[in-house]
């Protein structure tokens, strides 16, 4: 069944790519169908910068992808129009190509409520370097084995290779409001709002899925074995919208037309050998899917006049883990949403310039979700120029409110309007996309509306329910009184009862003991006994409180000082072996102070320091600190400070001391260096 790829303009700021397949499962939402349509979640993607790779870093190089390399990339002028141009038809020719092919397939099954939107989405953005993995830990971030989080955020190359996330923050859609359909046109309007408490979702995890439409091993060929993309021909090379038609294939030319090597190995095959086959003109998925490992490729051209080497990542069938109940992290009595866990301690301030929407296909009768699907993604700004070879989408600062720093945050409120134009018989979807500055302040005040309504709501509940049980109580008290005795009688019955109390025999002797009682009480008071208050009292100061009792006054002083502990330490400045722990630091009971000292003499370093903080075993506490002081100076030259600590290993690792806690390059490096305990549990710190 042959079709036509959808074309796209050139990307600029509000431009939403979206699928063929979510544009199908959206006619659910304007009928009464077996299963309908809704937005569901939202998550904020900071897309990489468009530049060549340095230390391995996940920046963009379209020509990752064999078709683009053999095809070239676009020598438009000035910068930053080239990357546009490039990023448009790599959306294009690549990602929506590839789904036009696996949806107009005679095996494709559209039966199943799973797209393969998101998995060829995130199979483009690993495919152009920017998304690699690994697996997660299933004792501190996944409570399901077989999931996977991106590589940890790394921005200093003496630690490996730089990787800063893609996926910074899940959310929920705040309102997916009502369809509107005439015979003209339908419309739909969707919020979204990250308020000033939030910052990234901690630790985003991540699922692979196979199904009928997308699976290991697969081979998605044109029928018609054609350069372009489907419906285009190279009759018209250039597209009405400026936009090449050459489709990018991850093979575009026979085995033999370049030079592959993996790994630095000459013996091993680049990752689609075993279906080069059925090539060229193929798109192919990796023949395992849950191998989250890494390749690094270098392709040359067999006349030596190109070459490009990049880091690509095995991993395939790709999909966020939406399910709150696979996080360590959301514990579910204390944080049971994604919008919890974007609050807590572990969340910290980002850079976002793009947002992926999702969406729930769910059976009316019962609510029943049947599968979460990418309905599209936004790119939230334009292009920008950072050097003459390289630019990237505008990013957006997302700082979360801090209490403990006291660091104002701020918020961001998004509203998508679509529009479909159904005259006729035509189908063709508009999307406007609406992201005002009111909405951020809009949306909070809506927010607090609906709040004070739920508020307003269990008040009025709780309303109901006192004077339900006042209701019973009153009825309860008349029947009481119907049933009691007439008053004079109760007043003879007091009346007998008091005279039994004041004439009974013992009631002199009681009143004369608690005479008695009352005088030893006032002497001890007054300390004309041998016994004092402190054979009534067990006092003892702890935690820096001294307690002391003399001549009958308590006296309370303050005796803890900044720091509960200090010490001294000659730091270790010579080429490190790992293996040893050359410089080791007690954490005290408090603050604690530790200062490095050389008999006045300067030291030079050949090597990072590496200083390890002994946590013993009631470990770090919240906001609990430890402060490195250089009372004798060292030259660092190149090298910087990392700090390490978790002497329990109670992150289950290789060995001892293995979390991180930070890393000072040496132009950041001053004489007093304090880290901050930011979350007990996670073990996340701040530097100061």
């Amino acid at each position: 069944m042959a079709g036509f790829t959808p074309l796209i303009k050139k990307v600029k700021a509000g431009t939403l790519v979206t699928f063929q397949s979510s544009g199908e499962d959206l006619n659910f939402s304007f009928g009464n169908n077996s299963k309908r349509f809704k937005f569901s979640h939202f998550a904020l993607l900071d897309i990489p910068d468009i530049e060549n790779g340095a230390n391995s870093n996940n920046t963009i190089q379209f020509k990752n992808i064999e078709g683009a390399f053999t095809t070239g990339l676009s020598g438009a002028t000035p910068a930053p129009e080239g990357d546009r141009m490039d990023l448009s038809e790599s959306l294009q020719n690549y990602v929506l190509n590839l789904e036009q092919l696996l949806i107009t397939s005679p095996n494709y099954n559209r039966d199943n409520y799973k797209t393969t939107s998101e998995r060829i989405f995130n199979k483009w953005l690993k495919e152009i370097g920017a998304l690699r993995f690994r697996n997660a830990d299933t004792v501190s971030e996944s409570n399901i084995p077989a999931r996977y989080t991106e590589e940890d955020e790394n921005n200093t190359s003496i630690l490996g290779d730089l990787y800063s996330s893609v996926y910074k923050h899940i959310g929920g859609i705040d309102i997916d409001g009502a369809n509107f359909a005439s015979n003209r046109n339908a419309f739909k309007e969707v919020y979204a709002y990250v308020p000033s408490q939030s910052g990234t979702t901690p630790k985003i995890l991540f699922r692979t899925l196979e199904d009928d439409n997308y699976y290991p091993g697969q081979v998605i060929k044109d029928p018609l074995i054609n350069e372009y993309i489907q419906g285009q021909s190279g009759a018209l090379p250039i597209l009405p919208t400026g936009l090449r038609a050459n489709a990018f294939y991850d093979m575009d030319v026979p085995v033999g037309s370049l030079s592959y090597l993996i790994n630095n190995d000459p013996l091993q095959f680049v990752w689609f050998y075993g279906l080069a086959s059925n090539g060229p003109n193929c798109y192919f998925t990796d023949t395992v899917f849950t191998d989250p490992t890494n390749d690094v490729i270098k392709r040359t051209t067999l006349s030596l006049s190109d070459t490009i080497t990049f880091k690509r990542s095995r991993l395939d069938g790709i999909e966020v883990d939406l399910d709150v109940a696979s996080y360590k992290g959301i514990d579910g009595t204390t944080i049971k949403t994604f919008s919890d866990y974007n609050s807590s301690g572990s969340a910290q301030s980002f850079k976002f310039n793009a947002v992926a929407l999702y969406y729930d296909i769910y059976d009316p009768t019962d609510g029943s979700v049947k599968a979460t699907n990418l309905y599209g993604v936004c790119f939230l700004n334009d292009l920008v120029q950072i050097t003459a070879g390289s630019s990237r989408i505008e990013e957006n600062n997302k700082i979360k409110q801090d209490n403990v720093l006291r660091t104002q945050g701020n918020g961001f409120g998004f509203k998508f309007n679509f529009k479909f134009d159904v005259t006729g018989n035509t189908a063709e979807v508009q999307v406007e996309v609406s992201v005002n500055d009111y909405n951020t302040f809009s949306m909070q005040l809506f927010s607090e509306s609906i709040q004070k309504i739920v508020d307003l709501t269990d008040r009025y509940e709780t309303v109901l329910l006192q004077n339900t049980q006042l209701i019973t109580e009153i009825a309860q008290m008349r029947s009481l009184l119907e049933s009691a005795p007439p008053i004079e009688e109760l007043i003879q019955r007091f009346d007998a009862a008091l005279l039994d109390a004041t004439t009974a025999s013992n009631y002199t002797n009681l009143l004369g003991m608690i005479n008695s009682n009352t005088a030893t009480l006032e002497q001890i008071l007054l300390g004309n006994t041998t016994i004092g208050l402190d054979f009534f009292l067990d006092l003892r100061g702890e935690g820096g409180i001294d307690l002391s009792l003399v001549n009958k006054v308590l006296r309370i002083k303050n005796k803890r000082q900044r720091y509960s502990s200090a010490g001294v330490i000659n730091l270790y400045t010579g080429v490190n072996d790992l293996n040893q722990k050359n410089n080791i630091i007690k954490l005290g009971e408090n603050e604690t102070l530790w200062y490095h000292e050389n008999s006045g003499n300067v030291k030079i370093a050949d090597d990072n320091i590496y200083i390890y903080v002994e946590d013993g075993e009631a470990g770090f506490q919240n906001f609990q600190e430890i402060t490195l002081f250089l009372k004798d100076d060292i030259t660092f030259g190149v090298y910087g400070l990392v700090f390490y600590t978790d002497s329990k290993n109670r992150f289950n690792q290789t060995t001892s001391y293995q979390k991180l806690m930070g890393v000072v390059p040496s132009n950041m490096i001053k004489k007093e260096t304090r880290i901050v305990c930011l979350d007990k549990d996670a073990y996340t710190f701040l530097i100061l």
